[in-house]
C-alpha cells in the first residue's frame, strides 16, 4: 500500500523497540488505509447501484405505462390461467376491471372451433418453439365472436415462467372482407344474370335462366315468374321452381286473375311486399291459401315496373318464418328492376318476330302476284302482238289506198281502226317497256345524245306537221357521250315529244333544247311547249303509272297513263332526274338531266327510225 519514513533529530539512533513500535503502527496504518479504501469502493458500488436500480425503474414504469397504454391487448397467463391484462384486453372483450379476467382459464375466451390449434401453440410457446402469428376466433363473456391477430412468447412473470399474448382485434377487417367477398360474388352472380338474360330469346328463357341462378343469393324454397295482361286481366306463369316437400304441390299455379293477387295497389305503386309470417294475414287470398296449405310461412313479391306500369312479378317463399332480410329484399329490387325491362323487351322481340314472320308472307304473296302479272302482260302481249300487227297492217293498206279505193265514210271507219291498232300497239310497247326495267334489262353504252335527240325530232316533224304545228330546236353538238341504253332513252324522248304534240292545241309550238348542265359533268334536255298546261297540285302524280290529271283529260286525248311515268323510271335507271314547270292555259317544259362520261368510248352512229323500238324482253320467255 505504501511505506512509512520516519526521520530523527541529527545524532540519534533508532532502538530495536523503536523499530518494533513504528512496524506496528505501519502494520496499523496500512489496515486502516485498507479499510478506507474497501469503504469508497463499497459507497462507490451502492451509489452505481442505486442508478442502476433507478433506471429499472424507470424503464419498468415506462413498459409498464406502453402495456397499460397499449391499444392492443396484452395478457400474460401462467399456466393457462390469466395472470395479467391490460385496460385494452379489458375493453376487447366487454368487462369492465382486470379483476373479472384475472384467473380465469386462458382458453375459456377462444372459439371452440379453433381451440385445439391455440393449445398446440401454447405448448411450442413454452417448450420455447417459434410460433408465427396467427389469425383466431375469441368468444367474449357475452358470447360475441371475435377476429384476432396473435402473437405469442415466453417471459418471466413476477419470478414464474408464463408466456405473454399480444392481441390485434381484426373483427372490423375481417367483416369488411367478408363484406367485400360477400358484394364481389354477389355482382358476379348479377352478371351472370345479366348474361343470361340477353342471351335469352324469350321471356319463359329469361324467367327460367333468373329463378335458376336467384337461388343463390336469395335463398328460398319456392320461386315463381308471372306476367300481367291488364287487357284480359289475367296472369300467365313464365317459371317455376320447388324444392323439397314443396316439389309436385306447387311446381306450378292454376290459372289465376289479377284480382287474385294480394295487395295488387302496393305493387302497382312499385312497393316490394315481404311478408315474415303468412299465417298471421287476416283475410289471406285463394293463392296465399295455397302456399300455406304447402308449407310456405314467409313470402317476398317484387313488382316488375315498365315505364310506371305493373307488367309482372317475381314471388319467393320459405317454410321458415322471417325466412328473408332486407339485404334479399334489396337484391331482390335490383334483380327485378333489369328484369322488367328485358322481359318487356323480348316480349317487344316475340312480337316483332311474327309482324316480321306475317310481312314476309305478305311479302312472299306479293312477289308471287308481280310474277303472275309480269308472266299475264308477257302472255297477253306475246299473243296480241302477231294478230295486231296483221290487222294493223291490213288497215293501214286500207288507208293509204293500197287495197283501192274508199267511200269517204269507209275511209273515216278504216282511218279510226288504223289508229286504234297503233294505240294499242304502242300500250302494248308500254308494258313491255315497263317489264324491261323492273328487271333491269338496260344494255348501257356510250350514247350521242345529240344524233338521238335529232333523230327523234326528224322523225315526228310528220306529226308535228299533221297538228299544224311549230317545232324549233337548239341542239349542243359538242356533249359528253351519255351511258345508257340508247332503245330506252329513245323512248323517253318520244314519250316527251308525244305528249307536246298530243296537248297542244293547233297553232301552238314546241320547242326542244339539248344542252350542257352547268358544272359540265351532265346534259339537259328541255322539251317546252303552249299546250293546255298541268296544274302545280299535280306536278308530282303525273309521273306515277296509270294516273291522269282528269277524265276529261282522257276522253279528249286518249292514253294509259304510263307515258310520263315510263320516262321518270328509264331517266332515273340511268342515274338521272325528270322534272316538270307548268300552269294550267300556260304550256308546259319537260326538264331531263342525264349524268355524262368524259372517259366514254365515242359513241356508234345510231339510227332511230320511227316505230322501230321494241322492248328487250323476250315476249315468249317466263318470268
Amino acid at each position: 500500500l505504501g511505506v512509512l519514513i520516519i526521520n530523527g533529530e541529527p545524532g540519534h539512533t533508532f532502538s530495536p523497540d523503536d523499530a518494533e513500535l513504528l512496524t506496528m503502527f505501519a502494520a496499523q496504518a496500512a489496515i486502516a488505509i485498507r479499510n478506507a479504501r474497501l469503504y469508497e469502493q463499497a459507497r462507490q458500488e451502492i451509489a452505481r447501484r442505486e442508478d442502476v436500480e433507478a433506471v429499472l425503474r424507470e424503464s419498468e414504469e415506462r413498459y409498464r405505462s406502453l402495456v397499460e397504454l397499449s391499444p392492443v391487448a396484452i395478457v400474460v397467463h401462467i399456466e393457462g390461467r390469466i395472470a395479467y391484462v391490460n385496460p385494452a384486453g379489458v375493453r376487447m372483450l366487454g368487462m369492465d376491471s382486470p379483476d373479472a379476467l384475472i384467473g380465469r382459464p386462458i382458453m375459456e375466451f377462444v372459439h371452440p372451433g379453433d381451440r385445439k390449434a391455440v393449445q398446440e401453440r401454447v405448448t411450442r410457446v413454452v417448450r420455447g418453439e417459434p410460433a408465427p402469428v396467427s389469425e383466431e376466433k375469441l368468444v367474449t363473456p357475452k358470447g360475441d365472436v371475435l377476429y384476432a391477430e396473435i402473437a405469442a412468447a415466453p417471459v418471466t412473470y413476477r419470478g414464474e415462467a408464463a408466456v405473454l399474448v399480444v392481441v390485434h382485434d381484426i373483427t372490423e377487417r375481417v367483416r369488411m372482407e367478408q363484406a367485400l367477398r360477400h358484394y364481389a360474388t354477389r355482382l358476379q352472380i348479377l352478371r351472370e344474370i345479366d348474361r343470361a338474360v340477353l342471351s335469352a330469346r324469350s321471356p319463359q328463357e329469361i324467367a327460367q335462366a333468373v329463378l335458376g341462378r336467384l337461388q343463390e343469393l336469395v335463398p328460398s324454397q319456392w320461386s315463381v315468374f308471372l306476367v300481367l295482361d291488364w287487357d284480359k286481366e289475367t296472369v300467365e306463369l313464365l317459371a317455376s321452381r320447388a324444392d323439397g316437400d314443396l316439389r309436385g304441390q306447387l311446381d306450378d299455379l292454376p290459372a289465376i286473375n289479377i284480382g287474385d293477387i294480394s295487395r295488387i295497389d302496393v305493387l302497382k305503386r312499385g312497393q316490394s311486399l315481404m311478408e315474415n309470417d303468412l299465417t298471421t294475414l287476416p283475410d289471406p287470398s285463394p293463392a296465399v291459401k295455397r302456399l300455406l296449405a304447402a308449407g310456405v310461412r314467409s313470402a317476398l313479391a317484387v313488382p316488375l315496373i315498365v315505364q310506371g306500369e305493373l307488367v309482372g312479378l317475381l314471388a319467393l317463399g320459405t317454410v321458415e318464418p322471417n325466412g328473408f332480410t332486407a339485404e334479399h329484399l334489396e337484391v331482390a329490387d335490383e334483380i327485378s328492376n333489369q328484369l322488367a325491362i328485358a322481359v318487356q323487351q323480348a316480349r317487344l322481340h316475340e312480337e316483332l318476330e311474327r309482324h316480321a314472320a306475317e310481312l314476309s308472307q305478305a311479302l312472299a304473296r306479293q312477289q308471287e302476284l308481280e310474277r303472275l302479272r309480269s308472266e299475264f302482260i308477257q302472255n297477253v302481249s306475246h299473243e296480241l302482238r302477231t294478230p295486231l300487227a296483221i290487222a294493223r297492217g291490213y288497215a293501214e293498206l286500207l288507208e293509204d289506198g293500197t287495197l283501192g279505193d274508199l267511200s269517204p265514210e269507209q275511209a273515216q271507219a278504216v282511218s279510226t281502226i288504223a289508229e286504234r291498232t297503233r294505240n294499242l300497239s304502242r300500250l302494248l310497247d308500254n308494258f313491255a317497256a315497263i317489264l324491261d326495267i323492273e328487271a333491269h334489262l338496260l344494255q348501257p353504252r356510250p350514247v350521242d345524245m345529240a344524233a338521238l335527240v335529232r333523230d327523234a325530232l326528224r322523225d315526228i316533224q310528220p306529226a308535228v306537221a299533221e297538228a299544224h304545228l311549230t317545232l324549233t330546236s337548239d341542239i349542243t353538238t359538242d356533249l359528253s357521250p351519255v351511258s345508257g341504253d340508247p332503245v330506252h332513252l329513245r323512248y323517253a324522248v318520244d314519250s316527251l315529244l308525244d305528249n307536246a304534240v298530243k296537248f297542244t292545241p293547233s297553232g301552238g309550238a314546241i320547242t326542244v333544247r339539248l344542252t350542257a348542265a352547268d358544272d359540265g359533268r351532265a346534259c339537259c334536255l328541255e322539251v317546252a311547249d303552249t299546250g293546255i298546261g298541268i296544274p302545280p297540285e299535280e306536278h308530282e302524280r303525273i309521273f306515277e303509272r296509270f294516273y291522269q290529271v282528269n277524265g276529261t283529260t282522257t276522253r279528249r286525248y286518249g292514253g294509259t297513263g304510263l307515258g310520263l311515268a315510263l320516262v321518270k323510271e328509264i331517266v332515273e335507271e340511268h342515274g338521272g332526274s325528270v322534272s316538270v314547270e307548268s300552269a294550267v292555259g300556260q304550256g308546259s317544259t319537260f326538264t331531263v338531266v342525264l349524268p355524262t362520261d368524259d372517259k366514254a368510248k365515242e359513241p356508234d352512229e345510231y339510227r332511230y327510225p320511227l316505230g322501230s323500238w321494241r322492248p328487250r324482253r323476250d315476249l315468249n320467255a317466263q318470268p
